[in-house]
């Protein structure tokens, strides 16, 4: 019951087929010396999706259709981050136009007794050449490999074995500096209701900021984020990340995300291995692993 529900997801995530005869047995096409220039081959199967075109499979798939699989592609990487779609550590991104040479980060404990939200707050920054979703998307995976926790690094798309080191922990009223490679713990001080940090932007023309909290979670009556005379510093639009963010989008019931993914992996295991290019095909793994 459940393995013909999952094809007819599959087959309406194609928007083909509509009937579908008994469940067929679904293998992963693998071709024999192809590596695709990345740390797996594909084992000894024939180099074609000829599955597809077996009468037991309940779809058929357009192999030749690249501008779906483009479209897939970059849904994939403009909507759904991956740090998102795993165990991601951030909670939070955002992405700020910075004129200045210094901004203000600040934090406030909140409730009835007042308390901060958690006593420690993770932060990566990183300078961007503009204040937009595309250039935050793109700083995504850098930000995922400069986060540390407990001297060990939570790798993904990057590595960079010789940065081992914890994340930095600071205090209400250090300084912090936009670098790659680099992560701050924050760490509130219980007697004091409100903290700041500075943010060194001398050298950058926007800032994106990933952290472990959403900081709406840290505003008790003022804003996170401000200029050195108080003024309030927002996103341009669209211009923040969340963790849930794709992952509960929908179209008529499909989620989004997931249609855009399984229209690659559809065409990696039932096409041609040259149907996919080597980055379609690494995006793919990336959202696997």
């Amino acid at each position: 019951m459940l393995r013909s529900l999952a094809l007819a997801v599959l087959a309406a995530i194609l928007g083909l087929a509509s009937a579908f005869p008994a469940p067929a047995r679904l293998s992963r096409r693998k071709l024999a010396g192809d590596d695709h220039g990345h740390a797996h081959d594909h084992g000894t199967k024939e180099p074609c999706g000829c599955e597809a075109a077996e009468e037991d499979h309940p779809f058929k798939i357009n192999c030749d259709d690249k501008a779906a699989i483009q479209a897939a592609e970059t849904y994939l990487i403009e909507q759904c981050p991956v740090a998102n779609m795993t165990v991601g550590w951030y909670e939070w991104a955002g992405i700020f136009p910075t004129a200045g040479p210094k901004y203000i980060w600040r934090a406030q404990a909140t409730g009835d007794p007042l308390a901060y939200a958690d006593p420690m707050m993770g932060m990566v920054l990183l300078a961007a050449p503009e204040a937009t979703m595309a250039e935050l998307v793109k700083l995504e995976p850098e930000a995922v490999e400069s986060y540390y926790e407990e001297g060990e690094r939570r790798r993904r798309r990057l590595a960079h074995p010789d940065h081992t080191e914890p994340c930095e922990e600071v205090v209400s009223g250090a300084t912090l500096t936009p670098m790659p490679h680099k992560c701050y713990m924050l760490k509130f001080n219980e007697d004091l209701t409100d903290s700041h940090w500075d943010i060194n932007t001398e050298s950058t023309d926007a800032l994106a900021i990933f952290t472990a909290h959403n900081p709406m979670e840290f505003e008790r009556d003022t804003h996170f984020l401000q200029d050195p005379a108080g003024e309030d510093i927002e996103t341009p639009e669209p211009g923040t990340l969340n963790q849930d963010k794709g992952c509960s989008d929908e179209i008529d019931g499909v989620k989004t995300c997931q249609q855009a993914f399984f229209t690659i992996q559809a065409h990696h295991d039932y096409c041609n291995h040259t149907v996919l290019t080597t980055a379609q095909e690494l995006l793919m793994h990336d959202y696997e692993n």
